[in-house]
């Protein structure tokens, strides 16, 4: 998880949204090194402070409260990439995930009204 963390510090700090972190897209090298892969949802930010989106990408099972709020006009990227981190974390430790639900509709109401 530290590699994950540092990781994503270093994406974010760089002006990079992943926007998909779920534990398909992460790898680990031969050193037992975590790194992110899949970066086809991911966005470079217009400038380093900006990092506000009104689409919804990535895999609804890690989608942020905000991001299934449909009265949301938009959402930090880096705080929906910590969120699904944490999600990750959750799933890594419990081995399974904290939000799923027969459909989407259920399942961002889930996300959005359920705490962790």
């Amino acid at each position: 998880m530290r590699d994950l963390v540092e990781g994503l510090d270093y994406l974010h700090g760089m002006g990079i949204c992943h926007r998909d972190i779920k534990p398909m897209n992460i790898l680990v090298d031969r050193n037992n090194v975590c790194k992110y892969a899949d970066f086809g949802s991911s966005e470079i930010l217009k400038t380093p402070t900006e990092d506000i989106f009104s689409d919804s990408v990535g895999t609804y099972q890690f989608f942020s409260p905000e991001m299934c709020d449909e009265n949301c006009h938009g959402y930090s990227g880096r705080a929906a990439d910590i969120w699904a981190l944490g999600i990750v974390l959750y799933a890594l430790c419990f081995n399974c995930l904290p939000f799923d639900c027969e459909n989407e509709t259920d399942l961002f109401k889930a996300i959005f009204e359920n705490e962790l």
